[in-house]
């Protein structure tokens, strides 16, 4: 992935995205939508972030990207969940990628999911490993319940479907979490140090703009900075340093390629000495100016 010459782009459900759905069927004044096809032109979707939560279920061919910098790979008896205002990028998306996906809005999702805090607890899990492989016998009993769902959309004169797409999306999600538990991810990637990595990275996602610094974070997490820069390391394909300008860059093209903020607000935005230091910062990781950059990438 090149970090240089790419932006993180806010991609509105509703004004970007909604619309270009073909066969969709909706519900809750279109705070709920389901769908069988992806629209993503050219099969690339830049580094986005969505307002709106979303679950893939495969049924044929493969979708692969990144997802807060983790890699995905989705495939046949995959299942996949993308939460709001997290970072997602595909891209490749084979010629026979079939599956169902849902949109939940934030607004519908408050009233869904605050029912369940065991499973917004598991929102860590998800943020950094999304993508699931079911067993056959899982899988199944999900896509049922999927297509039960698809089929009651159908139903639009009826009064209850709202109510009924509440708590059949409760159901589901439950049911998806419990087979979470089943998975062989479980031992691979709930250990001790896998664990410390996810709550850097969420970290980091919440406090990279005011803070670059090691100590800040290990000091949150309450573990040595060495052995904080040991694990990120093992268990990622980037040392400590390198996660956080990569976050950190990635939130300074956004704000120079997406905002109408002056140069000067973001680099006080991310709490640079000097307008100076910001600059070379910026150089140090993309090879040109922050100037150079919004003439050339800016909308």
């Amino acid at each position: 992935m090149n970090l240089n010459t790419v932006s993180v782009q806010k991609l509105m459900w509703k004004e970007d995205i909604l619309p270009k759905l073909q066969g969709k069927r909706e519900a809750c004044n279109g705070n709920f939508c389901m769908f069988e096809h992806v629209p993503i032109e050219n099969k690339v979707l830049f580094p986005s972030q969505l307002d709106v939560s979303i679950i893939m279920l495969c049924t044929e061919g493969q979708l692969t990207g990144f997802y807060n910098l983790q890699e995905i790979n989705l495939h046949a008896s995959s299942l996949a969940f993308f939460l709001p205002r997290q970072i997602l990028e595909i891209r490749y998306m084979s010629e026979n990628f079939k599956g169902l996906f849902m949109s939940i809005s934030e607004y519908l999702g408050g009233f869904i999911f605050g029912d369940l805090p065991d499973i917004l607890s598991r929102n860590v899990y998800i943020k950094n490993y999304p993508d699931i492989s079911l067993s056959s016998e899982n899988f199944a009993i999900i896509e049922r319940h999927c297509r039960l769902l698809w089929d009651i959309l159908l139903q639009q004169q009826n009064v209850y479907v709202p109510a009924i797409v509440k708590n059949m999306v409760q159901s589901f999600v439950q049911l998806a979490g419990s087979f979470v538990h089943h998975c062989n991810l479980d031992t691979n990637k709930f250990t001790l140090s896998r664990d410390v990595l996810r709550r850097f990275l969420v970290l980091l996602g919440e406090h990279c703009k005011e803070h670059a610094d090691i100590d800040f974070y290990a000091q949150k997490m309450k573990v040595d900075k060495k052995y904080l820069t040991k694990i990120v390391k093992t268990y990622s394909s980037k040392t400590i340093t390198q996660w956080i300008d990569y976050y950190r860059l990635r939130r300074m093209q956004y704000f120079l390629t997406k905002t109408d903020e002056t140069i000067s607000d973001i680099s006080n935005m991310f709490c640079f000495a000097t307008l100076s230091c910001f600059t070379r910062s910026f150089v140090r990781m993309t090879g040109i100016s922050p100037t150079e950059y919004r003439k050339k990438y800016g909308r």
